[in-house]
């Protein structure tokens, strides 16, 4: 481990997607880095007025509230990211459903079982892919790309610190979403544990990751706010999954599907990833 003195310490944050990113880097660079707080603003407010459910500017919000009426032809974002979306679905065996945005929201306001929509995706949403359209097929379908949306935030302000060649960065979205690049300043990995747990057992190393972590509860600890989308019942059990990845995307739809599915399927969907370490507990 090489000691740095004299380190030029940067952090930059930035409140967007109902959440707060924090960026730290270190280095001589600090012109760079201000291009990279510059595009990452940009970015996520860009994603911001595309995927917000709640934003009645945002492109998202009109498709969830023109789906059911009439065919909707969202713009290649929006569009491309559904498609992720349900190709994530057939990847987790369906414990990863960005189409259940009203059943998940239910859940949040304590009504579980009070949004009822078929358990069929296909009887749910209808996605031409020749003409690039969406519709859905009942009253109840809601695009929810909140479990997706800051992986693919991270993901792309990652390639631009490697365009940019930045050597050494944390990124923390929400404080559990994370994108590393190079080391801590005073080691030879950026550290990672879980709030309380001390065992240097689960002590992640990362250095050019993604890492993402879930948890059955709310902040409160009162809320189920993962839901089993087979049954559409929340995730009772307390339960934490942390997942470590090269893709951000990835390790944000595993650490949820980690929690929403049982155990006995982990394997099974863990083999259709490209993953470096995860733990459930």
């Amino acid at each position: 481990m090489q000691l740095i003195r004299n380190i030029n310490l940067y952090h930059h944050s930035i409140v967007a997607m109902n959440s707060q990113l924090d960026m730290v880097f270190w280095g001589d660079n600090q012109l760079v880095y201000n291009r990279v707080y510059n595009y990452a603003l940009e970015t996520l407010q860009k994603y911001e007025l595309l995927m917000s459910r709640y934003n009645k500017e945002s492109e998202l919000y009109h498709l969830n509230k023109n789906g059911y009426v009439s065919t909707v032809f969202p713009g290649e974002i929006v569009y491309n990211t559904l498609e992720m979306g349900i190709e994530y679905h057939r990847l987790t065996q369906g414990y990863f459903d960005v189409t259940l945005g009203n059943v998940y929201q239910a859940n949040k306001n304590g009504q579980p079982n009070r949004v009822n929509v078929d358990r069929d995706l296909t009887k749910r949403i209808e996605i031409d892919t020749m003409n690039r359209s969406v519709r859905f097929l009942q009253k109840n379908v809601s695009i929810d790309l909140g479990g997706i949306g800051k992986g693919i935030a991270l993901n792309e302000i990652g390639k631009m610190i490697d365009e940019l060649s930045l050597k050494n960065c944390f990124l923390s979205f929400g404080g559990s979403s994370v994108l590393t690049r190079g080391r801590h300043p005073h080691g030879d990995f950026w550290p990672f544990g879980l709030s309380g747990i001390l065992d240097s057992a689960y002590l992640w190393e990362l250095q050019n990751h993604s890492l993402s972590v879930s948890s059955s509860k709310s902040s409160d600890k009162k809320i189920a706010h993962i839901v089993n989308p087979h049954t559409y019942h929340p995730i009772q059990i307390d339960k934490s999954a942390v997942v470590q990845c090269n893709n951000a995307i990835d390790a944000e739809v595993l650490s949820t599907t980690l929690i929403a599915s049982p155990a006995h399927l982990h394997a099974d969907i863990l083999q259709n990833f490209n993953i470096e370490k995860y733990l459930v507990i």
